[in-house]
């Protein structure tokens, strides 16, 4: 017999001689517990649950119940797929799939390391990167040469270390280098040391299913929430692991020396990055300010990001593509309110006869018509309604018509934009309680020459 097997068979007629299947099992649920109310992942907690049951002894008894009756802890282990798919990464020097259950020792398990293909397949959480980078004064070559070619790569392998992915797990659809000092439209202005910019859209997979709302709150409040915020110890740290990661791949003869580099992220996928225009005459060339345009959308809408008591009631919805007119129907001949031919209204699922198109009738006040959602006491995030156009279009403002009960209504909504219909940015957000709800998305005024609310970026 093999040397550790023979062992594990030892131990496990040694364990099974001092089981209290009672007390283990009230322990161990409660440790569990505790590993879920941390943000485990499932992987995680169950494997902290089997753990358990093996240091009390009865790993090896039918202390586990199955819903049906009671099975050795071991067997129920062996037989959870999801176990069998986890991966545990820190201690894996190349992350491999393997079974987590804890008397199957990884020597016993092999499988060949994920590829790009098995990552690619996996869902994504979409993010856009702005990096400022500034150099030392020295002699050296243009780095507008070397970074378009070197950052992506930088960026993936730093972000697969900070967050302990394997790299093939970050994935880069799209980028653009500009020297200079640029920035996204309604994003914060670039620092004033900036020498280049550029501009990455990627995706990070995660090919376990149930690690990806951790895996998004976590990135989401690491770079998206950190920039926001005073706290930016999340960005500082990547910052610092994608300088030295830069320094390490530069080649020695370029002389190229890191002065600054400051990282801005934001969630979803940007093709449509803002680019310096170049204007050359005989004598001289001169660099002009950028024509910053915003992009259009396919797509835009109202999401409820709290929960609803009943049903969320839309009576009226006005999406405004050039100016933000007080709240009245009156105002709905107006040339720049978005609807009718061209525009086709959309929505999560709808109750009864309650359809979308109601919300874009004309009638907030009137006769009532309205949009209600399917569900009952609607979860956060989880109903929305908007317009998609038959053209990209803009929208730089929205009314809402809530319903007049409380019990209908959300206290705070967001307005999202999207290409696809199925990655959406946020534009704005409405954080009141109210029937009557209105949003001036920040615009440049060279974008809307008739626009005349909202706030200039």
């Amino acid at each position: 017999m093999h040397p550790l097997r023979a062992l594990l068979l030892l131990l496990q007629v040694a364990a099974s001689a001092s089981c209290d299947a009672n007390a283990a099992l009230s322990k161990c649920e409660q440790v569990e517990k505790i590993s879920i109310a941390s943000g485990a992942a499932e992987c995680e907690y169950r494997r902290v649950f089997y753990t358990c049951m093996l240091q009390e002894g009865c790993y090896y008894n039918p202390a586990c119940n199955d819903g049906f009756t009671a099975v050795h802890c071991s067997e129920l282990c062996a037989a959870e797929p999801l176990l069998a798919t986890c991966v545990e990464t820190p201690n894996r020097p190349a992350p491999q799939d393997y079974h987590l259950c804890p008397h199957l020792p990884k020597d016993l398990v092999t499988t060949a390391p994920p590829t790009l293909e098995d990552f690619l397949a996996a869902p994504a959480l979409p993010y856009t990167f702005t990096v400022w980078i500034s150099f030392r004064a020295v002699e050296s070559a243009d780095p507008a040469s070397l970074l378009p070619a070197l950052l992506p790569a930088a960026i993936g392998k730093s972000l697969g270390s900070f967050f302990q992915l394997d790299p093939l797990a970050v994935v880069v659809q799209e980028m653009s280098h500009s020297k200079g000092a640029l920035t996204l439209p309604g994003s914060v202005a670039a620092p004033t040391w900036t020498q280049h910019t550029s501009f990455i859209s990627l995706n990070i997979h995660i090919r376990n299913v149930s690690d990806i709302q951790r895996m998004q709150t976590l990135v989401d409040s690491t770079l998206v929430g950190s920039f926001q915020t005073e706290a930016r110890d999340g960005l500082d740290a990547l910052e610092e692991r994608l300088a030295q990661e830069l320094d390490s791949v530069f080649p020695e003869a370029s002389n190229l020396q890191l002065a600054r580099l400051q990282i801005q992220a934001i969630t979803g996928l940007t093709s449509d990055f803002p680019a310096l225009a170049e204007t050359t005459t005989e004598l001289t060339t001169t660099t002009e300010v950028p024509k910053l345009q915003l992009q259009r959308w396919n797509a835009w809408r109202v999401r409820c990001m709290e929960g609803v008591v009943y049903r969320w009631e839309v009576a009226e919805l006005q999406l405004w593509a050039s100016d933000c007119p007080a709240p009245s129907s009156a105002h709905t001949d107006r040339p720049h309110l978005l609807r009718g031919a061209g525009y086709r209204a959309i929505s999560s699922p709808s109750f009864a006869e309650f359809l979308p198109e109601n919300a874009f009738d004309g009638e907030p006040n009137l006769q009532r018509t309205a949009w209600l959602t399917a569900c009952v006491g609607c979860s956060s995030g989880e109903t929305w309604i908007g317009l998609q156009g038959e053209e990209p279009f803009r929208v730089a403002c929205v009314v809402l018509w809530q319903g007049q009960s409380g019990t209908s209504m959300c206290s705070r909504t967001v307005v999202e934009a999207s290409d696809s219909l199925t990655t959406w940015e946020v534009q704005g957000e409405m954080d009141e309680l109210n029937e009557v709800q209105t949003l001036c998305v920040p615009r440049r005024p060279q974008d809307f020459p008739d626009l005349n609310c909202g706030s200039l970026s």
